[in-house]
């Protein structure tokens, strides 16, 4: 398995690094000299284009040497990194007070998209195994409430680039799918990476699309390769195939809520995949706290001031003493009060070294909501001393059915296909309170199993 990667070096850097993998490749007894004139010249022509104005004869040397760990596409992508990097400027200043370059991206990408023999012939799709710190950077970035609306969503492609980005281009929708209604509207389009008129194929991509199959893909809990999630309209797959250079299948996951407000963000891949359950899970993990930051967003800008708090809170907490400072609402009450300084030492510790040695275990502390209720952010006071905000963040569902709040959301997201632990995941509460909160719902609607549950929520629904 090959080290991690620094990702402050420069383009002198960068070669070095090449050649320590040579080294490791040699040490496996693999040698440079397998890598054939032949397999060289099985790149796309676009390559030849490119290595002379590069570094000439080096850069077809180095390139042999990728070709060892990557398809000819993706190494075609790593090679126009190392060409754009030289005259590439830094990127706006990240979270953490670190500034990401192509040559961070690019280093990511030697990492995370290794690519295996299984991977080649329909195994692992994105290694979130190997996801290092991102997994918790990108969670960090949906509840970044100092970043510009209309940056926020490029941030967010920008910051998951090395668990998203195959080498051909990721794409960010953002739409409004009404359950009730039988179309759906795209408000905005971001790409990053891939050719400077993505955006425009991928619009001739789903113009050839039937309009159902594309709102069915748009539904909540979303993540698949679209091999999987349109197995039975292939013309859909065929469409990506035609439009964009070297795409082979499709990875998709929404981050939308019950009303059918979210993002889906896409990433072009040139090889079919099946995503695993594991990797699943943590993708729907990282999709409910991008459907609890978006709807945070827009709550920021409709909500009522009515508290007094930085950010309209209901509760100020200070994570050095673990305890609130000021509480308003239903944050005074004890057991939530207690309950959000257990959620903030949780965060704390998944954004800890959790997030370098356990991505995956960091990311499962860090719910997307405290108790159906709260998101907690950062807010930092006039002398920068670091507070948490408990701002409420509730999913809206209209209920005419006499349930509880909560027994509405449980419901909801169940007939959505939500397991109890990703529901329990998305509200902050155990199992146990998600299975009591079904057992209550069915015994109210009068129906005797989950899946009846189900059919009448859709009954309500149309």
């Amino acid at each position: 398995m090959l080290a991690a990667v620094d990702t402050s070096f420069d383009e002198a850097g960068l070669f070095e690094h090449l050649e320590m993998l040579g080294h490791t490749v040699e040490a496996h007894g693999k040698r440079f000299g397998d890598v054939t004139d032949l397999q060289l010249a099985r790149l796309p022509k676009e390559l030849d284009d490119l290595a002379p104005r590069a570094v000439g004869q080096r850069m077809k040397d180095q390139t042999k040497l990728l070709l060892l760990h990557f398809s000819p596409m993706t190494t075609l992508s790593i090679i126009n990194h190392m060409v754009e990097y030289k005259t590439a400027r830094p990127r706006r200043k990240g979270l953490g007070g670190r500034r990401v370059s192509p040559a961070a991206c690019l280093a990511s990408s030697c990492v995370f998209q290794r690519e295996t023999r299984s991977s080649r012939t329909g195994g692992e799709a994105i290694a979130m195994k190997r996801a290092s710190t991102t997994l918790i950077e990108l969670t960090e970035a949906v509840y970044d409430l100092e970043m510009e609306d209309g940056a926020w969503i490029p941030n967010l492609l920008q910051v998951g680039l090395p668990i998203l980005d195959h080498g051909l281009g990721v794409v960010a929708i953002a739409y409004t799918r009404d359950p009730s209604a039988p179309d759906f509207t795209v408000h905005q389009k971001f790409s990053l990476l891939g050719p400077s008129d993505l955006l425009a194929r991928l619009d001739r991509v789903l113009g050839e699309w039937p309009r159902e199959v594309y709102r069915e893909l748009l539904r909540p809990g979303i993540v698949s390769s679209l091999s999987d999630a349109a197995a039975d309209h292939p013309e859909c797959l065929q469409a990506y195939r035609k439009h964009i250079d070297g795409c082979r299948d499709v990875f998709g996951m929404t981050a939308v809520d019950p009303n059918g407000l979210g993002i889906l963000l896409i990433a072009f891949l040139p090889e079919v995949i099946r995503l695993k359950g594991r990797e699943r899970e943590l993708w729907r993990m990282l999709g409910a706290h991008g459907a609890a930051g978006h709807r945070l967003r827009r709550a920021m800008v409709t909500a009522e001031r009515t508290t007094g708090l930085p950010r309209d809170a209901e509760a100020v907490i200070d994570p050095t003493r673990l305890r609130l400072t000021d509480a308003a609402g239903l944050a005074q009450h004890k057991e939530a009060a207690k309950a959000l300084r257990e959620a903030a030492v949780r965060i704390d510790r998944a954004r800890g070294k959790t997030r370098k040695t356990d991505p995956g275990a960091a990311l499962e502390m860090w719910k997307s909501l405290t108790e159906g209720r709260w998101s907690l952010v950062d807010w930092f006071d006039n002398d920068n001393r670091r507070f948490v905000l408990a701002l409420p963040n509730a999913p809206q569902v209209t209920d005419p059915r006499g349930l509880s709040e909560r027994e509405s959301l449980v419901a909801t997201y169940a007939m959505h296909g939500d397991s109890a632990k990703l529901i329990g995941y998305r509200l902050g509460i155990s199992k146990t309170a998600v299975s009591s909160a079904l057992t209550r719902t069915m015994r109210k609607l009068g129906v005797k199993t989950q899946a009846q549950l189900i059919e009448r929520f859709h009954a309500f629904e149309r």
